[in-house]
């Protein structure tokens, strides 16, 4: 039997918003370089900053030795 890591809800949290991310990115390809940059803009900037702001503040409820403090600080 192969023991699977643990899943740590804050990573698991941070894939579904990046999935997120991507649903845009499908959505707006072949879009006019315009189109694009507004859509990107108006759609994905809001989800890439509250990525951001939910990865820092969990980041700080975080033991330094905790495996997902590296990736974080990574960012």
């Amino acid at each position: 039997m192969l023991n699977a890591p643990a899943i740590w809800p804050v990573a698991l949290e941070a894939v579904k918003r990046i999935d997120a991310l991507f649903d845009i990115e499908l959505d707006i390809n072949g879009l006019s370089a315009s189109d694009w940059l507004q859509r990107r803009q108006k759609d994905s900037r809001p989800l890439a900053d509250e990525l951001e702001a939910s990865l820092r503040f969990e980041r700080t409820k975080l033991s330094r030795n905790s495996p997902v403090t590296k990736s974080i600080d990574t960012c």
